[in-house]
């Protein structure tokens, strides 16, 4: 794992996490697909908070 470089991904990633948050409170995801974007989007939350993403280049 390495550090993100630019602090534009992690503000990148915080705003699809509150447009995901959005979607889902508005009902607009709703059942598994609302979870499954939910999970997904605390995976890029939690990725952008720790500053970690995958090396796989």
């Amino acid at each position: 794992m390495r550090k993100n470089i630019f602090t534009s991904d992690r503000v990148f990633r915080l705003l699809i996490v509150i447009t995901v948050v959005a979607l889902y409170f508005k009902g607009i995801l709703s059942g598994s697909q609302g979870i499954l974007v939910l999970i997904l989007g605390g995976v890029l939350l939690l990725t952008g908070f720790f500053r970690m993403m995958d090396e796989s280049n």
